[in-house]
């Protein structure tokens, strides 16, 4: 195991790669504009259903490709 990758052996690796991704984003409370973008990111690459809260860039339900 890498010390750069400690969840590298917990399973599901797939669930614990996006959360490691996740926990690399610096978030907090009043903190969310990035994390917030990178799980509309997530959505959209994905052609998934995402609604980001008004207080950052879009408002109200999004779908990529309809």
């Amino acid at each position: 195991m890498s010390s750069n990758n400690i969840l590298a052996d917990l399973q599901p690796q797939a669930v614990f790669k996006y959360f490691e991704q996740i926990c690399a984003i610096p978030h907090g409370s009043g903190n969310v504009k990035k994390i917030s973008d990178y799980l509309c990111e997530f959505a959209k690459e994905r052609n998934l259903w995402f609604k980001q809260d008004e207080s950052t860039v879009y408002k109200g339900l999004h779908r990529v490709g309809i």
